[in-house]
């Protein structure tokens, strides 16, 4: 029976603070804006366990769930008691073919003070964790440094469901790279030719080039990285 699935209808913004009218469904992510974001309602008030679907906070019952998604968290650095700590700033979540599924920014620490200057102070931490831990829930994720990720996010994944381009070794190897630099932005420049000029870190852009990279040897990242 073919998998039912969930697409969401977050707003996803641009960089200058503007909601993106993004059609998801009969649905646009400006819609989104006005559907309660509680950590308490998690599912849907309605059932719609049916052919293995789930229908999860913010997001609308289709018909296509992806198999494989891509994950970037950027984070910031805050000095808290003398002490530097990262936190995950922004979460932005792709399907296969690019496409925005999820796209939050995140207020970890309740005692500190966030502008991200996008109208917003960002969702809390423990919000964001969850509806993400429902979205990849059995579904492979791609990404680059998936460590990290995992870690600012406080999440565990199974290994066998993880694709990192950044532990793949066989680009180097493939095309006789002589450098070690594996960054995200070396590897599309010496992979794909694609240079980023900008040293802007960006979750949205980074999460599409993971993609592109992923694609690039996607058969034989799954047979390095599938194995249980």
């Amino acid at each position: 029976m073919e998998k039912e699935t969930v697409e969401q209808i977050i707003e996803a913004k641009t960089e200058d603070g503007k909601v993106v009218e993004e059609e998801f469904g009969d649905h646009t992510t400006h819609e989104a804006s006005d559907r309660d974001s509680s950590v308490e309602s998690q599912l849907c008030k309605e059932d719609f366990h049916q052919d293995n679907g789930v229908c999860y906070p913010e997001f609308i019952y289709t018909s296509s769930v992806p198999e494989k998604v891509a994950l970037d968290v950027e984070f910031v650095r805050a000095t808290v008691k003398g002490e530097e700590k990262r936190y995950a700033a922004r979460v932005v979540i792709l399907n296969y073919a690019k496409k925005v599924i999820y796209n939050k920014f995140i207020r970890c620490d309740p005692n500190l003070r966030y502008d991200y200057d996008t109208g917003k102070n960002g969702e809390h931490f423990e919000v964001v964790k969850r509806e993400i831990q429902l979205v990849i829930e059995n579904r492979i994720v791609i990404g680059h440094r998936l460590h990290t990720d995992f870690k600012l996010l406080e999440i565990k994944h199974p290994r066998h469901l993880q694709r990192d381009t950044y532990t793949y070794r066989g680009f180097q190897k493939k095309l006789k790279i002589k450098t070690n630099d594996r960054s995200l932005h070396q590897l599309c420049a010496d992979v794909l030719r694609h240079h980023v000029k900008e040293k802007i870190y960006d979750a949205l852009r980074d999460a599409k080039l993971v993609v592109e990279l992923y694609r690039y040897a996607e058969k034989e990242i799954d047979k390095v990285q599938g194995r249980k």
